[in-house]
């Protein structure tokens, strides 16, 4: 009995040691922001410039990475999102002998699961994971309560000053679904992700609540409509855990 009891000690142990000295390489805030809330904030080393969650070593943006500052800081592990396999594919074969870790986060479930991929590996209970998803349960009903209605909406997730090219979310994306779970109608019925509008549609729209999530860019309100909602929160469009915050705050930009 007591060699079995001493055996299970020493593999938890080993999941404790392993999870704690491994380095890790975020190629995503939104990878970054999953670390950080499951307790993993000081094993990350590296982030991009797009990450506003730690000040770490930057190692490229999301879409261009430094391969050279990656090898330098010697990471253990390195995770990143699918739509990045391309800018892996090459350190891949350089660092052979380190753990990549592939997510794929598009929808709240997958949110959900891929961070529990990362926990597996880690080797960590999921019992945490439980709160997350009982309080974005709990804060999308109370949203439901108070607004206690239909609309119709359109969410900008990007565009260039003059709304000349403009991409809105799709039924496909995290936010339009926590958007639709509150009672919101997506008046682009495309499945993809994020698609590509033009301002003559834009201005064609009526009784529609538009979110506009693009910083830092010139814009006025009395152009559209009077239900023209700015969004001054970086973290609304990071597909994260945080996911009642998200819901608690986009309700309170509804009511």
């Amino acid at each position: 009995m007591k060699k079995i009891f001493l055996s299970l000690l020493l593999f938890f142990l080993s999941l404790t040691l392993f999870s704690i000295d491994k380095k890790i390489v975020s190629l995503t805030p939104a990878i970054t922001s999953i670390l950080i809330d499951i307790g993993y904030s000081d094993n990350i080393v590296g982030v991009t410039s797009n990450d506003f969650f730690l000040k770490r070593t930057v190692i490229g943006t999301i879409i261009n990475i430094n391969e050279e500052k990656i090898i330098l800081l010697s990471p253990d592990i390195i995770i990143y999102q699918d739509f990045q396999e391309f800018l892996v594919s090459g350190l891949k074969n350089i660092l052979r002998k380190k753990e990549f870790i592939r997510l794929n986060i598009k929808d709240v479930n997958s949110i959900f699961n891929e961070t529990k991929k990362i926990l597996n590996y880690l080797g960590k209970s999921q019992r945490e994971l439980n709160r997350w998803m009982d309080d974005y349960k709990r804060e999308i009903n109370k949203c439901k309560n108070s607004i206690n209605k239909n609309f119709k909406y359109i969410f900008i997730v990007d565009r260039d000053p003059d709304f000349k090219s403009i991409f809105v979310s799709g039924n496909s994306s995290f936010i339009s679904e926590i958007l639709n779970s509150i009672g919101g109608i997506n008046i682009i019925e495309s499945n993809r992700d994020y698609i590509k509008i033009n301002q003559e549609f834009l201005l064609s729209l009526d009784g529609v609540v538009v979110f506009d999530s693009s910083f830092n860019k010139f814009y006025n309100n009395k152009l559209f409509y009077e239900k023209y909602l700015v969004i001054d929160n970086k973290n609304i469009t990071i597909p994260d855990l945080r996911l009642n915050e998200k819901v608690k705050y986009l309700c309170g930009l509804l009511k």
